[in-house]
């Protein structure tokens, strides 16, 4: 690249987009230099970013969007950056429409079990009165 400040705008573009919020390349130059020598890029911008407003709808308490603030404190932005990783990994993705099929035919803990595994006929008709019951 001609221009260092080349590799500044995808991390720009990331911020942008997410946040809606302008980030002149000039302004923070010093601060996206030290961003990009700490081996964080546009991709780790975004994942914070997204992190950050999830997690602003969830709690009372705010975590600041502002630019400065997350390329001024390089080892907080690592922080969140690793928190999301781990919320992330850690998620459960929504049960499929098979999932939850099998999830509403598998007996729940302590439910009368015929000698073959099975619930007996009994047990699901109470079973589906209860639940119309509870909708009516």
């Amino acid at each position: 690249m001609e221009n260092p400040s080349d590799c500044f705008q995808p991390i720009l573009a990331e911020y942008t987009r997410l946040t809606g919020r302008e980030a002149p390349v000039g302004l923070y130059d010093h601060s996206l230099f030290e961003y990009v020598r700490a081996g964080f890029t546009a991709d780790d911008m975004r994942i914070v970013v997204q992190f950050i407003m999830n997690e602003n709808k969830r709690n009372h308490f705010q975590y600041s969007l502002r630019l400065g603030v997350l390329l001024r404190d390089l080892e907080r932005f690592n922080d969140l950056l690793q928190e999301a990783k781990v919320k992330e990994r850690n998620r459960r993705p929504k049960p499929t429409p098979k999932e939850k099929a099998l999830s509403q035919l598998r007996p729940i803990i302590g439910e009368n079990l015929t000698a073959t595994g099975a619930s007996s006929v009994q047990d699901i008709i109470k079973k589906i009165t209860k639940q119309h019951d509870e909708k009516t």
